[in-house]
This record gives C-alpha cells, structure tokens and sequence, in this order.
C-alpha cells in the first residue's frame, strides 16, 4: 500500500503489515515484479521512480523522471520498466499544457547485478538499471501497461487516446485508441487481444486490439 511519503508491505489473509519505507513525494503509482528479480517499483509526485527489493523494501535505484510520475509497469517477463506521467500544477484546470510539463512515458532496461564475488550464477536482490528512451506526448500520461505477450505497451492520458507502442520496434507508435475521454487506467486480458480503458467519462471499455473496436461498455449508454 502506498500512503502520504509511506510504502507498506502487507502479507497473510488478514494483511498485516510486514516492512514500511518511506519515498520523498506522494507515491501516485506500483507496481511489482518477480523477474529478473523481485522489485517493487513506486511512481512518485518528486519526479522520480524509486525501485524497491522484495520483501525488505530496501532501495534499489532512484530513477527520475523529470515528471510526475502517475503510472508504472513492468514487462511481463522482466527486463523492462515504464513510467508514465508529466506535471499538471493546475490540476486539470488548464487545458493547454507545455513541453515543460514533461507529458512523456521513459523506459529503463532492467537487469539483475551481481556482486563481484558471486560466482554462483544466481542473480542477486539488486538490478542494474538503463536508460533506453522517452516518448513523448501532448498531454500528461496517466497510465502504462505492457501487454502479457510483451509485444505491445499501451499508454493513454488527458488526450483521451490510448497509443499502442510496438516495443519490438523501440516502441514505435502503432495503433491510436480514440476514448471519449481522459483515459486513467488500463488492463490487458490474458491473450493481449482485449484491452480495457477506464476513463474520466466514469465508463469502462473494453477494446477488440485487432478490431480497433469496442465490444463492451459499462454502464451502458441505457444504463
């Protein structure tokens, strides 16, 4: 759980508490994954991506940003991270941001470390950490998700459009999603065909990916 400058690992049916560290900022996004090595990563309001061990909550990197990070994920088989974001002091009340906002998705390279007397060949608890490229958008990014296959991250913001990038292609921008608006969250289904858009319109939609459709809406138009 995340709360004020406080990250808490819980664990058990009744999640108890079981290890506390604090970030500098407002944690605003988590994300955890278990290969190359088992990290916790949280998105903050200080333009930064603190990256935590598993499960002692010890710091690993600070990654910055350069805006407020509002969403992170991991590839689904490790090695890669995405944060997405940007700053928006005026909270959604200006609707015509600048370059300075930082509107843009960064992703790092993530590979486990090893100590220099390791010869075991297991990886260790920590991860060596690359920067591999921005993308930038015209309004700020609210969420990130790579695709269960890995062949597709999808970021959308207060554009209202999710953009489909090809990560096989250094995330080129493939397909456009058009919402009605400001897309919040994001989720995939398990065979990456489907992908569900939450938005600031108080819907969910589900997108057919090889349609560029939607096969489901809730609360329906009727509703």
């Amino acid at each position: 759980t995340c709360t004020d400058s406080a990250v808490t690992l819980l664990t058990g049916a009744a999640l108890e508490a079981l290890k506390h560290n604090f970030v500098e900022g407002q944690p605003m996004a988590a994300a955890i994954t278990s290969a190359p090595c088992e990290l916790l990563a949280v998105g903050t309001s200080a333009k930064n991506v603190m990256l935590l061990s598993l499960p002692d909550l010890e710091e690993v990197a600070d990654l910055k940003h350069t805006g407020q990070v509002r969403s992170v994920s991991f590839a689904p088989t490790g090695g890669m991270l995405a944060a997405g974001g940007g700053t928006d002091d005026m909270h959604g009340l200006m609707t015509r941001k600048l370059s300075t906002d930082e509107m843009k998705t960064i992703i790092w390279g993530v590979t486990p470390a090893k100590s220099s007397g390791d010869t075991s060949g297991e990886p260790s608890s920590c991860c060596n950490c690359k920067y591999l490229g921005s993308i930038l958008f015209d309004d700020v990014v609210h969420a990130t998700a790579f695709s269960p296959n890995g062949r597709l991250l999808a970021a959308g913001g207060e554009d209202s459009t999710v953009a489909l990038l090809l990560v096989d292609r250094g995330f080129e921008r493939g397909s456009a999603l058009r919402c009605a608006a400001g897309v919040r969250c994001l989720a995939w289904s398990s065979d990456s065909r489907f992908l569900a858009t939450g938005g600031e319109d108080m819907r969910l939609s589900v997108w057919d990916i090889v349609t560029e459709t939607i096969v489901l809406q809730l609360p329906k138009a009727d509703d």
